[in-house]
């Protein structure tokens, strides 16, 4: 297999888990060692002398955006994942993390969002939540709908992982957006079933760049 058949299957285990800690032993329904694969991915971006080859810089980007932690620290305190929340607060202006933002090999996105689904649970103690609310962490991020510009990076990043942008209706991403019903509403507001809705050309165009496919049916004949 080459390298972006197996960045597919990562992919599949991102949106499906919600990170990309794959477990050593971890082998995909269709009978491929993912697991192993990831390990070695991180043996070639550490330099570890009995991994062969390297990473180049795409792939990296490519790993890092669903999440890759090139370093495995398994008792990382608290004050340690503050001291990299206070980094990206002090570089951005605002805690409010992308998922699968990865700093020094560190998973910080993904880590703030398991600390906003066990406030949610009510798992978090008092220390923790004074902890995040200081910094300025959002219990929740939906306080404006999403931007066009972000679904369309949502959907850029499906054809980059499927090469297609045959997205289901029912399809969300890891961070829980609904892209299969925004790339439906896109198809109803450029055929014209969504009044005083339209797309603009720059829009039609960049959704053509990644093989929009405006009538699904006629795609399947």
């Amino acid at each position: 297999m080459d390298w972006e058949d197996w960045y597919v299957l990562a992919v599949r285990y991102y949106e499906e888990h919600g990170d990309l800690l794959v477990p050593k032993d971890y082998v995909c329904p269709t009978g491929e060692k993912l697991g192993r694969w990831i390990e070695r991915q991180r043996g070639k971006y550490n330099h570890v002398p009995s991994v062969p080859g390297n990473l180049d810089g795409c792939q990296i980007a490519y790993l890092e955006r669903i999440g890759m932690v090139w370093k495995l620290e398994t008792r990382r305190s608290l004050e340690e994942w503050l001291r990299l929340l206070d980094r990206y607060v002090e570089e951005h202006g605002s805690a409010d993390v992308p998922h699968g933002y990865v700093v020094d090999g560190c998973g910080l996105g993904d880590w703030l969002v398991k600390e906003r689904q066990r406030y949610t649970a009510g798992e978090l103690d008092d220390r923790e939540v004074f902890a995040l609310e200081k910094r300025g962490v959002r219990w929740s991020l939906r306080t404006k709908p999403r931007a066009w510009d972000e679904w369309f990076s949502d959907a850029e990043a499906y054809f980059r992982a499927h090469g297609d942008l045959m997205v289901k209706p029912r399809y969300q991403t890891a961070a829980g957006d609904k892209l299969g019903c925004w790339i439906y509403r896109q198809r109803d507001i450029y055929m014209g079933r969504k009044p005083n809705r339209s797309l603009t050309p720059e829009q039609i165009g960049r959704l053509n760049s990644i093989r929009m496919v405006w009538e699904p049916s006629s795609a399947r004949k």
